[in-house]
């Protein structure tokens, strides 16, 4: 019995749901009044408080990007597991050190992170290495531009028509300095922020359940070739029950 591997290029990434993950304005205005940041940038990051995630590079650059901009303000949200109580201690102190105390928020868990997500005026993606990011494909869901740190399946939701248009969103460092760099002049620009989000909005139906489940049935189909390269006539009909009744259960 021959058996069918999937290869690198066959890789099916996770999926998000785009009618969960989509922009509202009035969660974004009923959260904003209630941080009363109705009137700044407003920069955020989805991502527990565990190490490997990126908090003190972004902690660093904020310290640096409220000097040239001090509009901005951060939000985080993210739970502490109870045995990484230490490490978020560490971001507290850090947070106290650096002077950000009035303008970078820590939210804990969040129950409605696409309501957060639409709050937001830029998503940001500070850690090294991810296996995918799917943090960031519910942000560009959300309509959100996302400057993201390099590494991983992360290059590969980034490297789209948007990105390159409006010069790039990855970073390939873990210089604040770098960070701010990038960060500054879209801090300066709510409408081009505004812009980018509703293109980033079509980039991320690249990765949602339709799509990935007609790809999932695609590889299936796949499984049901013969060795000589033809369907077999029951895995022919088996393909357009699926696509015509089974759909219904992944959309």
């Amino acid at each position: 019995t021959e058996i069918y591997t999937l290869s690198l290029h066959d890789a099916l990434p996770i999926s998000v749901d785009p009618d969960l993950f989509k922009f509202s304005s009035s969660e974004r205005k009923r959260l904003r009044e209630a941080w009363g940041m109705e009137k700044n940038i407003v920069i955020g990051m989805v991502a527990r408080l565990t190490p490997g995630k990126g908090h003190e590079l972004l902690l660093r650059t904020a310290a640096s990007l409220i000097k040239k901009n001090p509009k901005v303000r951060f939000r985080i949200a993210g739970q502490i597991a109870r045995d990484e109580q230490d490490f978020g201690d560490k971001l507290m102190a850090l947070r106290r050190e650096l002077g950000l105390e009035k303008v970078f928020h820590y939210e804990g868990y969040v129950s409605n992170v696409p309501g957060f997500l639409s709050a937001l005026d830029l998503a940001v993606h500070a850690a090294p290495a991810e296996s995918f990011g799917l943090a960031i494909v519910e942000a560009m869901a959300c309509e959100r531009t996302v400057i993201a740190r390099s590494g991983g399946g992360v290059s590969d939701i980034l490297n789209t028509k948007t990105a390159r248009k409006f010069g790039g969103f990855l970073i390939d460092s873990d210089d604040p300095e770098e960070w701010v760099k990038r960060l500054l002049p879209l801090t300066k620009s709510p409408q081009l922020l505004a812009q980018i989000g509703k293109l980033n909005r079509k980039e991320a139906l690249r990765f949602s359940l339709k799509t990935l489940s007609r790809l999932n049935l695609d590889y299936y189909g796949k499984l049901l070739i013969d060795t000589e390269g033809r369907a077999s006539s029951a895995g022919t009909l088996w393909v357009k029950k699926a696509i015509k009744s089974g759909m219904e259960l992944f959309v």
